[in-house]
């Protein structure tokens, strides 16, 4: 292993958050902006904010290879063509919160769901609108946004797990699941529905969207579990605030 970090052209040594385009760079998110690393040295691409610190909660790549970097102050900033545009929720920037991009993931061709503040915006490239503003829990207490192959929606809040369906007519809401439950992430794999709650790791059998019907397995119960993901080969990582990581497998 080799420690990158300032004395090696990194603008910061907090990193939030990193991911890889389709040019090979990687991109990695700090505290205070972006770096491009290409394998031998960092670069610091000009970014212009609107607003307070250039603080990176994460990034995403659309299905078109775009990529996307979510802000705590400045919304969301998308890459294209050699240039950056600057997309905040709150355009008047009267509300800095308002601005704390915390998860995205694209629905359709033009559309995608942005979760700021605790709440969830539809976003058609330009313009922001609140998701479904008859539910009050999720204008408020959304952790993360995730989806089903068949285009189900699932928003994990802290007070369980709503399902919605998204088409040309409208938002429909489903069902809400796991009631009550804290629930911060859902992860889904090819067997199995993984729900990241304040009680360890809901782990369900994959079935479109029954498996939340289904008793789920608990693991690592009572564990502050920060963050989850897959690996290629199935196996499951769980990560918690003190450094520890655990892997799940069958």
């Amino acid at each position: 292993f080799k420690n990158y970090g300032i004395k090696d052209g990194l603008n910061d040594n907090n990193v939030q958050a990193v991911i890889r385009d389709d040019r090979g760079l990687l991109w990695v998110g700090t505290d205070f902006g972006v770096s491009w690393f290409d394998g031998k040295r960092f670069y610091r691409p000009q970014i212009k904010t609107n607003i307070g610190q250039f603080y990176v909660t994460g990034f995403y790549k659309d299905r078109n290879g775009t990529i996307w970097i979510l802000t705590f102050f400045n919304g969301i900033f998308k890459y294209q063509n050699g240039c950056f545009t600057n997309y905040p929720v709150d355009k008047q920037l009267n509300d800095d919160a308002a601005n704390y991009v915390s998860d995205m993931i694209q629905v359709s061709t033009n559309k995608y769901i942005v979760v700021s503040d605790g709440s969830p915006y539809l976003f058609d490239g330009q313009k922001f609108s609140v998701f479904d503003p008859a539910n009050p829990i999720l204008k408020r207490k959304t952790n993360s946004v995730s989806q089903f192959p068949d285009g189900t929606i699932i928003f994990s809040t802290d007070n369980g797990v709503f399902l919605y369906r998204y088409d040309n007519v409208g938002v429909k809401l489903i069902d809400n699941v796991l009631k009550t439950m804290q629930t911060s992430k859902i992860l889904i794999t090819e067997k199995q529905l993984w729900a990241l709650t304040g009680n360890g790791l809901l782990s369900f059998e994959n079935a479109g969207i029954r498996p939340f019907y289904n008793p789920p397995q608990n693991y690592l119960p009572k564990r502050k579990i920060r963050d989850l993901t897959a690996d290629i080969n199935g196996a499951i990582w769980a990560f918690t605030d003190n450094g520890t990581m655990w892997s799940l497998t069958d």
